[in-house]
């Protein structure tokens, strides 16, 4: 199954306005956006389908208009090497692959673990194998975020409402600098904790 996602979007952004995109693109763009009173939007390609006249391949070269202007990413994913659904990812202006958008769509996966691949498609044309991300790059990526989330579990005086602040902080550190500090972050109270850690990015954030 296809699904298209969306987070809490902004109307008044650049989209509506790139000349790049045809009235089409533009169209599929406002209408997702529409929904940007909610905090998160979700359809499934069908869904959208019956909201027009256009038929689903109609919809897929739209949305890979949206991709090669970076209003989309593309990827696919898997475990244990089978597909399990695709993913459309919508963003309101343009914005280039991070691990980021890896981790927003990785929070939703219940029992998320290291047989999970994600496969971006970097350029419209998902059939061409030169124009995808590799499954083995993508999982280095999960597994950094796992090993790294598992890493602040650690602490368990971090509010529930702050993990996400700290995990923002930690992603640019290499492991192997958390690592080493371990023992001394267990011993700071949090907003010791948070300053170290901050000076740890500083000095050296990837």
């Amino acid at each position: 199954m296809s699904v298209v996602k969306c987070k809490k979007m902004n109307l008044e952004k650049n989209g509506i306005k790139d000349p790049n995109l045809s009235w089409e693109a533009k169209g599929l763009l406002a209408y997702l956006l529409s929904y940007s009173k909610e905090d998160f939007y979700e359809a499934n390609l069908e869904e959208l389908v019956n909201a027009t006249k256009d038929n689903i391949s109609q919809l897929k070269k739209i949305l890979k208009e949206l991709v090669a202007f970076n209003y989309c990413h593309h990827f696919q994913l898997l475990k244990n090497d089978k597909f399990i659904e695709s993913y459309f990812w919508i963003t309101d202006s343009p914005n280039t692959y991070n691990k980021k958008i890896i981790e927003e769509i990785l929070s939703e996966l219940k029992d998320t673990d290291y047989s999970y691949k994600l496969v971006h498609y970097v350029l419209e044309n998902e059939n061409d194998e030169k124009n995808k991300q590799t499954p083995e790059e993508i999982k280095y990526d999960i597994k950094d975020l796992i090993l790294k989330t598992d890493f602040l579990n650690y602490y368990a005086g971090i509010p529930k409402e702050s993990k996400q602040e700290f995990l923002d902080i930690i992603r640019d550190i290499p492991l192997s600098i958390l690592k080493k500090n371990k023992r001394i972050l267990s011993q700071m109270n949090l907003v010791d904790f948070k300053n170290y850690l901050l000076s740890l990015r500083r000095k050296y954030g990837e």
